[in-house]
């Protein structure tokens, strides 16, 4: 065979296993619920989740160097048994902060929510912020641009796309160019 018709012959295969891959692992994750197990939305309970104790993720040395800031958003599910399962990332962070926040996420402790007298599960957004002092220039890799706080796209960059600045000289030094989206 050619090697012009063995490489979209050998894509198909690919695609086919690691399809087949994911819904194995899809029907693997959702045998780990209890099969009668359902997952409210908190509007539906008559007793919403008490946060107990949630323990803030904290910076690192290295998140620190490199100036990493943001907001970490996850979703999880607060079980009727008193755990955080199902954590899934809605926007992450760079240098080990959204692997931090899901690291202490599971660490909550909480008094489960209640729907007719039973305890019940609650899928539930969890917000970490992570700030140092002073301000911070969001840097974007590609293309190489600059965000100040005042931009309307401060907090878009993704994670792995991301830079930061403590200053805009700093910024520019490095050979960026402050984004148009700025006043």
């Amino acid at each position: 065979m050619k090697a012009s018709v063995l490489k979209p012959l050998l894509v198909v295969i690919l695609f086919s296993i690691s399809s087949t891959y994911l819904s194995n692992q899809a029907q693997t994750d959702q045998d780990s619920k209890a099969p009668d197990e359902k997952i409210y939305d908190a509007k539906d309970v008559d007793t919403k989740v008490k946060i107990l104790s949630m323990p803030d993720p904290g910076y690192t040395a290295e998140e620190t160097r490199q100036h990493v800031v943001g907001v970490v958003k996850l979703t999880a599910v607060f079980t009727s048994g008193g755990d955080v399962r199902n954590i899934q990332v809605v926007n992450g962070l760079p240098a080990g902060l959204t692997e931090n926040a899901i690291a202490v996420a599971r660490q909550i402790t909480f008094t489960p929510a209640m729907k007719d007298g039973q305890a019940v599960s609650v899928q539930m957004f969890l917000t970490y912020k992570f700030d140092l002092v002073g301000p911070i220039i969001h840097g974007q890799r590609f293309p190489a641009l600059f965000y100040d706080e005042s931009c309307r796209d401060y907090s878009n960059i993704a994670s792995e796309n991301m830079i930061f600045f403590t200053s805009e000289k700093e910024a520019k030094k490095a050979g960026y160019k402050k984004s148009k989206s700025c006043p």
